[in-house]
């Protein structure tokens, strides 16, 4: 394993995460579980491997390849509107879509040349 650009996604758990809406729970007790095994891979590793399970689940659960490919299509369409909306439209980067609850606030800075 490379420790260059690994993942690392915390948990898995983050209630205001999209991604999470709308999902059954034994999906997302599954998604919870490969984030687990996932951390600490490269992202290229993890895109491959969730690549190879979703095309490996697709060709098991459906036996004709119009059924396959109609589902297929579908996910691309439904999961390609989820990822876009973790971009900014108008400039293409990413954007934080949660919200931060945690601040630090500085009291007191004491310099230690003015004592």
């Amino acid at each position: 394993m490379s420790n260059e650009s690994q993942l690392f996604i915390p948990g898995g758990s983050n209630s205001a995460d999209p991604t999470r809406r709308d999902v059954p729970a034994n999906a997302q007790q599954l998604f919870t579980q490969i984030v687990r095994l996932a951390s600490g891979f490269t992202y290229e590793d993890v895109i491959d491997c969730a690549a190879n399970l979703f095309i490996n689940a697709l060709r098991q659960k459906y036996p004709k390849r119009r059924d396959a490919l109609e589902k297929y299509a579908e996910a691309v369409n439904k999961t390609g509107t989820l990822l876009a909306g973790h971009y900014d439209p108008v400039t293409g980067n990413r954007r934080n879509i949660f919200p931060f609850t945690q601040t630090i606030n500085l009291d007191h800075i004491r310099d230690p040349d003015k004592t």
